[in-house]
């Protein structure tokens, strides 16, 4: 009797360790299956845009405000960042044929809308019209009051609606913001029309030193929204959008878009 019941004990052990190894074997099959389902769907992402400092620019920390936060939206997503930066029309062009994944930092246009997919906003930016002071004019109440002025803007930027539309209105498209800065600082146009702290910023770059002295006409042209836009000419560039919405979602929620910011 002593020996059936150690033999039974005997069995019962050996089960026991067929068991496990068999459990041991499947959660070395199943970790093998996620490690190569993981590098399949990440990737490195290939964004393009301009130099629009103190937004993003190959200079600043980390590329700028808006490169960190993409970076970290990409990263928690399980994704990295490449960033190429170009003449805001050909970035436009090259990301809207599937040269690029995307473009960081676009306002949202229904043009553009045709052409890729818009994440959440990333951060806002506020525009206005910038003018010599020597200008005689501080308010517009529509378009038509500016008709009379020579408008630096950049080559394929959007500002507001209105202000696009106005066919007619003088506006000097250029390629660079560094060349509308000093347009409006040679008097070589009567205004500008650009972001506020992307002007400052870039004023001060360039060596001037009597920024303030400019005038910011009114009411404000714009208070835009920045998004990534994801080419809808690649493959999976609606998905790619949804990973960095939710990656960016998971960075406000655990605090790290508010550290990246205040830095």
């Amino acid at each position: 009797m002593e020996s059936t019941v150690a033999l039974g004990e005997g069995a019962d052990l050996l089960g026991f360790r067929c068991i496990m190894r068999a459990l041991f074997a499947a959660t070395v099959a199943g970790l093998a299956v996620c490690a190569a389902v993981l590098p399949a769907r990440a990737r490195e992402v290939h964004l393009t845009t301009l130099v629009w400092e103190p937004y993003y620019g190959p200079e600043l920390h980390n590329d700028g405000f808006c490169g960190a936060i993409a970076k970290a939206a990409f990263k928690r997503a399980g994704h990295s960042v490449t960033i190429t930066y170009l003449p805001w029309a050909r970035a436009l062009r090259d990301a809207a044929a599937g040269r690029f994944d995307g473009v960081l930092g676009g306002y949202y246009t229904d043009a553009r809308n045709e052409d890729f997919y818009f994440s959440k906003p990333i951060a806002q930016a506020r525009g206005a019209l910038i003018a010599r002071p020597e200008i005689a004019i501080d308010h517009y109440d529509s378009m038509r009051d500016l008709a009379d002025y020579k408008i630096a803007v950049g080559n394929d930027f959007a500002h507001s609606k209105a202000f696009d539309a106005a066919a007619y209105l003088t506006k000097l498209e250029v390629n660079r913001v560094s060349q509308m800065v000093h347009m409006l600082f040679k008097r070589r146009v009567d205004m500008v029309a650009m972001s506020v702290a992307v002007f400052r910023h870039q004023a001060k770059e360039l060596g001037y030193t009597d920024v303030n002295r400019m005038k910011l006409v009114d009411p404000p042209l714009f208070r835009n929204g920045l998004f990534v836009l994801f080419s809808r000419a690649i493959d999976g560039g609606k998905a790619l959008r949804d990973d960095f919405n939710a990656g960016l979602a998971a960075i406000k929620a655990d605090g790290t878009y508010r550290k990246i910011r205040r830095r």
